[in-house]
Formats: structure tokens, sequence, C-alpha cells
């Protein structure tokens, strides 16, 4: 009898711990802000990503982050440009103050995020003014003309 315990504890502790690894890790698993730079499956896999990848480093949690901070603005604007940091955070819109501090997480302090936080308020100026709409809004934020 004691033995028929035992084994129904030991099945229902290893239900839970079943649960508790695959449910839960999967579920926080998908934090965007720890997603892989590079995913391929978005369609970064071709040989564009070789020289977009050059760009990212590992902050000290183990994040990728985009650092341009050695590159000369122009030239940043154009990696921005083919950058999938670019459009997760332009997946954000219209949430402005998401998009920004995700710029902060995901871009290395340079003169580049900060022309880009200016950039993004001047966005966000121009959208609840209603002097652009949605459409170039997201085209200002993807291109930075």
């Amino acid at each position: 009898m004691k033995d028929k315990g035992f084994i129904l504890l030991l099945i229902v502790g290893i239900g839970f711990m079943f649960f508790v690894f695959n449910v839960v890790g999967k579920v926080e698993g998908d934090d965007v802000r720890t997603l892989n730079p590079i995913d391929d499956s978005a369609g970064y896999g071709d040989s564009r990503s070789q020289e977009i990848l050059r760009h990212y480093k590992q902050d000290v949690t183990g994040t990728s982050i985009l650092d341009l901070s050695n590159v000369p603005l122009d030239k940043a604007k154009k990696i921005w440009s083919a950058s999938p940091t670019k459009d997760r955070i332009v997946k954000l819109f219209p949430n402005f103050n998401l998009m920004k501090d995700m710029i902060k997480l995901k871009v290395a302090p340079s003169e580049f995020r900060d022309y880009l936080l200016q950039k993004v308020n001047d966005i966000e100026e121009q959208y609840l003014a209603g002097s652009i709409d949605e459409f170039h809004a997201k085209k200002a934020l993807s291109s930075l003309d």
C-alpha cells in the first residue's frame, strides 16, 4: 500500500516538473528584449546579415544589442534600415514610450542612438499633432529621412 502512494507521489512530481520546465519556460522565453538579433525565420539569413551581425555585441546580461558607436552617422542609418532591431521597434508603433525604452535597451549608447531617440521624439510630436499619419510615421521611423 505504501508503494502505491510513493509511486503516485512520484508521478505527480514528475508531471509538475514537466509543467514547470516546458509550459512556464516557453512562456517566459518569448520576451521581446532577449530575442536573437538575427532570426533566420524572419528573412535575415542572407549575406547582408553578416554585415549587420558584425555590429551586434552582447551586454552584461547576455542580450544582443546594436553597437554603432564607431560608425559614421550616414552609415549607421543604412545599417539601422537593414537591421532586425529596427523592425522590432517599428512594430511597437504607436507606443512611443516603449519604442524609446527598447532603443535604450537594444542600441548601445552612441551619437546614432541620441539621433535616433531625437528622431522618435520628433515623429511622436508630428504624429500626435496630426501632421503625419500612421503610414508616414512608420516610414519615417524605418528610413530616418
